[in-house]
């Protein structure tokens, strides 16, 4: 975790999603970057590595949330994944080592903040 604030990349092609998203985090004093795809999370992550946790809508069109965690495996990525999906899917922990758990959408605004705060080691 970054020295200062906990940072956040939150993705999602929803903008109603990202923007709640963001205002929930942004009050517990977590920094956000918020994008709509995951060549843009990508992008991020390659740029900054200071992102502790991301939290990944599992279905997006062009690269669902499985294919981000994959490229963020092969291309050494370390941040922990916290998957939201509205599906129930479940994907391999052993196969994603940075997926930390999943979040059912629809999820409330105290459901994303503990959950969030519980990954990175902060209390609400």
């Amino acid at each position: 975790m970054s020295a200062d604030k906990p940072k956040v990349l939150v993705v999602d092609d929803e903008r109603s999603v990202r923007t709640i998203a963001e205002r929930v985090l942004k009050r517990h004093d977590i920094e956000v970057v918020s994008v709509a795809d995951g060549d843009e999370a990508l992008e991020v992550l390659a740029g900054d590595p200071d992102i502790d946790l991301v939290l990944l809508d599992s279905s997006m069109p062009n690269m669902s949330g499985e294919q981000v965690l994959a490229h963020m495996r092969d291309r050494g990525y370390s941040p922990q994944v916290l998957l939201s999906s509205g599906f129930g899917d479940e994907l391999d922990r052993e196969r994603y080592p940075n997926l930390k758990g999943q979040l059912a959408k629809p999820y409330s605004i105290r459901q994303l903040a503990a959950r969030v705060l519980e990954l990175l080691g902060r209390s609400s």
